[in-house]
């Protein structure tokens, strides 16, 4: 049976960033079962987010997926560790993390590859990744949403994530999405936003010579979020909300 895991300061059932102060803004992480969407621009930081919480999920003894497309499982791992998570220092690594490949690139006892094109293939590697740790506490990064946005049409991806979300809640899956700002069309990208049960906004702001980011808190289910900005900052030690 799966461990219910309550937050001991904030009495949530919740999922952990690793992150302090965003844990804490958050009441303690991740709403159980939600599935959140994290967007931004690219290079703005959304990757080491969904590093932070796949490793956090991990320490945890969490059974973890991380769905991707154009990169080998290698080169993320490197990127892992260029941001201070080192996977091969988690025990039994090949157990509790399953890389899903939307584009082939890989291979390995943990790799699960399917076509980006073809939905129903990544649907199909989502629930043998279920199916196998039905009953465990699960985490998913869905890295791919801008990607089969631009492969396959609008509506149809939509009406996969319907499906891709009950299959989730249903198995008591946390989730990230993540979603490329300003690459779709608006109704798309609002009715995706509307869909998910959390929304995480990434974003740069110049300021005289400089350049500051910052993380909002569109909304989160069950979470009162002051309307505020958070500024953050990514180093070779992950993110940090400062």
């Amino acid at each position: 049976m799966k461990k219910r895991k309550i937050n001991s300061k904030f009495l949530r059932l919740c999922e952990s960033f690793g992150i302090e102060k965003l844990d804490e803004i958050l009441k303690g992480g991740i709403p159980e079962r939600s599935v959140v969407l994290v967007e931004g621009s690219p290079g703005i930081g959304k990757d080491v987010l969904a590093y932070h919480f796949i490793y956090s999920g991990l320490k945890e003894r969490d059974s973890c997926a991380f769905v991707s497309a154009g990169v080998t499982v290698e080169n993320l791992k490197g990127e892992f560790a260029a941001y201070g998570f080192d996977l091969d220092q988690i025990k039994d690594i090949d157990k509790l993390l399953v890389w899903i490949d939307a584009s082939s690139v890989s291979s390995g006892s943990n790799v699960v590859r399917c076509d980006i094109s073809e939905l129903y293939t990544i649907s199909s590697a989502i629930k043998k990744f279920l199916s196998e740790n039905r009953g465990k506490s699960m985490r998913l990064v869905f890295s791919i949403l801008s990607p089969i946005l631009m492969s396959n049409d609008s509506r149809e991806v939509y009406n996969f994530l319907l499906d891709l979300k009950k299959e989730l809640i249903e198995y008591s899956v946390t989730s990230i999405f993540l979603i490329e700002e300003g690459m779709h069309d608006p109704q798309t990208f609002v009715a995706i936003e509307q869909l998910c049960d959390g929304v995480i906004n990434m974003r740069a702001y110049k300021k005289e010579f400089d350049i500051q980011t910052m993380l909002r808190i569109k909304k989160m289910r069950t979470v009162a979020i002051p309307l505020h900005l958070f500024q953050y900052k990514v180093s070779t030690k992950g993110l940090a909300i400062i």
